[in-house]
């Protein structure tokens, strides 16, 4: 029943955004984010089950193309709707001295899904600052001193090159390795060890790791660890300005990390010394998580009150990509779903909600 209720809630969100964008356009935040708007709108439609030849999704990848590289989001939001849209469009065809041939996908006005996310993969390294592994809103200019970084871009920035790596675009193992270190200098761990289980954790090893229904149940126990918005100075070591841990940004940080480590597997550059740190942090940053999504443990306050979507949106990609579905005995995703479902407006949208956790 709850598989039936979500997809008539989906189609209706999609008719919601078909609709708004016919009558009312891209809205104001087109003007300042004219590549990300369209990939949001995109990304969300090809999710839902849109068609990729449908008209309206054409002429976002269209409108999409003569878009200047500007923001980090709106580059990584491109790099989602494209490899969105590589799911749904087939390979096209061609006949090549009597042979068919199958070739790359191609996009909306010629150009090829993979050298767009390479393109996109190119950018984003390029922009990052450097030696950190992280991400600010766009270009940093040359001699900046302090430049500014936060989590958040970091977040959609990593899932972006999570893109480019699984279509097979090289990106240099560097910019992951920097990655882990930033957010092993930026943790947060609490005093105490906690012990949950999970219905798997495959980070750990020895999990069946296949794409079928197996799950191998596994205790973990250590101390909870979090992440607050930005990264924590190393010539201080004080929270400073990044504030203390929050639920949206330690699931930015656990999806992260399984992305920097999938990166560097998938290069085999190995290190039992970082894994040991990625597999310290994970087991930490899930056991923190917990706490938001568990009937009876304290929640951090504030963390789910504010930027509900958001936070959901970070924790559904921390928990897919981590693999877990049951957070110590809690199914996270069946607890979710009915206050989406009632949080969804007449109309089919979302945006004032109407839930408090």
């Amino acid at each position: 029943p709850l598989a039936g209720e979500a997809e008539r809630a989906i189609e209706a969100g999609a008719t919601y955004l078909r609709r708004s964008v016919a009558r009312d356009g891209l809205g104001a935040i087109s003007r300042g984010y004219p590549l990300g708007s369209r990939a949001l709108v995109a990304y969300a439609l090809l999710e839902s089950g849109i068609d990729h030849d449908d008209p309206l999704v054409v002429r976002l990848f269209e409108e999409m193309a003569e878009q200047e590289f500007r923001q980090v989001y709106g580059v990584s939001l491109y790099s989602l709707a494209l490899h969105a849209w590589s799911e749904h469009a087939p390979p096209v065809v061609e006949g090549r001295r009597g042979a068919p041939e199958v070739t790359a996908e191609v996009l909306p006005g010629g150009r090829r899904v993979r050298e767009e996310i390479a393109r996109c993969a190119e950018w984003l390294v390029a922009v990052r600052v450097p030696g950190t592994g992280t991400w600010g809103y766009g270009v940093v200019p040359r001699g900046t001193r302090d430049p500014w970084s936060d989590f958040s871009n970091t977040q959609f920035a990593a899932l972006a090159l999570h893109v480019a790596v699984r279509a097979g675009v090289p990106v240099p193992p560097a910019v992951f390795e920097e990655m882990v270190g930033t957010f092993s200098r930026s943790a947060y761990a609490g005093p105490d060890e906690v012990e949950i289980t999970v219905d798997r954790a495959p980070w750990l090893g020895g999990d069946d790791e296949s794409d079928g229904p197996t799950a191998v149940a596994r205790t973990l126990r250590g101390r909870p660890i979090s992440w607050g918005y930005r990264p924590i100075d190393p010539r201080r070591r004080r929270p400073g300005a990044a504030g203390w841990g929050t639920t949206s940004m330690t699931a930015a940080a656990v999806s992260s990390l399984v992305v920097a480590e999938f990166a560097l597997e998938s290069r085999r550059v190995r290190s039992r010394r970082r894994s040991a740190a990625v597999d310290l942090l994970l087991t930490g940053g899930v056991i923190e998580l917990s706490r938001a999504w568990h009937p009876t443990r304290e929640r951090v306050p504030g963390s789910m009150h504010r930027n509900l979507y958001y936070t959901l949106y970070s924790f559904e990609k921390a928990m897919d990509l981590a693999g877990v579905g049951v957070l110590d005995g809690t199914d996270w995703y069946r607890g979710q779903v009915p206050f989406l479902l009632q949080d969804q407006g007449a109309d089919g949208g979302w945006g004032l909600s109407l839930i408090h956790i």
